[in-house]
């Protein structure tokens, strides 16, 4: 269903007149070849002589562009049959998944005929209908996203802010979090709900290339490197949920504060340091990988040598 998924989420409608008359060479627009003498140019031009003198009243097509002929031959394993095969599968796979075809609602069975085109014996309604049945699934919620995302002034119940914004709120500290030769800017972020968390610590990102290329090597700021393993520079952010403070946090906050004045004169002084683990909330108790690791080796043994003594 990505055909259809992709035809619908962009509103396009189907004009299949136009379906089988671009050149497959050059993109060209494909015409009818009408003189005898021309049809029989083409099937000299492109290798086909036992059809020179064929009496059959063949259709006959050229590409305006490359001069790429082309003709029709009704025979179900030839290449032109073939196609046209399964060009129909394709139109009757998108009319199926909702996909609109140009005028469908029009009651003038003459510009029907002349929409459709070559495939004007496909029943466009009993198309819908089978799709109906064979449980495509309705993209309405899909679209409805799609339509949100399009609006100019796109808005959300969020209250978001950067982790690394700057103090007015406009704009980025971080001038960059992606270094190449090719590109340089800021392609990461860290975004919090400010009405939920508070922010209370940062990781530190160099904000100059001179930062990124301390040993001043050529092209030493270029990531990844030694120093920056990493194509991109890692953000990152500590949080802590919001809620009533105890006495005992409080005190906790004085402490980190003067814990953190020696780091005053880096960008981020104004948000005081915090320990790994606390009991504030911040940061839940989860274990470690390792940690986890450890307590299922352990369970491992005290099951073994339970085993052991019964």
């Amino acid at each position: 269903q990505a055909l259809v998924r992709l035809l619908r989420t962009h509103g396009v409608e189907l004009s299949p007149r136009v379906f089988l008359t671009r050149c497959v060479v050059c993109n060209g627009h494909i015409h009818r070849v009408l003189t005898d003498d021309d049809k029989r140019n083409v099937f000299i031009e492109h290798g086909a002589p036992d059809l020179v003198n064929s009496k059959d009243d063949m259709e006959v097509f050229r590409c305006d562009g490359c001069r790429q002929g082309y003709w029709w031959d009704d025979r179900p394993s030839s290449s032109a049959s073939r196609v046209f095969v399964q060009a129909t599968k394709l139109l009757r796979l998108c009319l199926r998944g909702g996909v609109r075809v140009k005028d469908e609602d029009s009651d003038d069975e003459t510009k029907r005929k002349e929409v459709m085109g070559a495939f004007d014996f496909v029943d466009v309604q009993r198309e819908r209908e089978q799709g109906i049945d064979g449980g495509f699934v309705p993209m309405e919620n899909e679209l409805c996203i799609i339509k949100w995302l399009r609006e100019k002034n796109l808005l959300n119940p969020f209250r978001l802010k950067s982790a690394y914004a700057l103090s007015d709120g406009v704009g980025e500290e971080l001038p960059f979090s992606n270094v190449t030769r090719e590109f340089v800017g800021l392609l990461d972020y860290v975004f919090y709900d400010t009405s939920i968390v508070e922010q209370v610590g940062r990781l530190y990102v160099p904000k100059s290339f001179r930062e990124m290329n301390t040993d001043g090597i050529p092209n030493g700021h270029l990531i990844p490197s030694d120093r920056w393993p990493s194509d991109h520079l890692a953000v990152g952010a500590r949080l802590r949920l919001k809620g009533k403070k105890s006495d005992s946090d409080t005190a906790a906050g004085k402490l980190d504060g003067k814990a953190a004045s020696a780091d005053s004169k880096q960008s981020n002084s104004d948000i005081p340091s915090h320990p790994p683990r606390c009991s504030c909330g911040c940061v839940p108790q989860i274990f470690s990988l390792f940690e986890m690791a450890e307590m299922r080796k352990e369970a491992r043994e005290r099951a073994n040598a339970q085993a052991a003594a019964n």
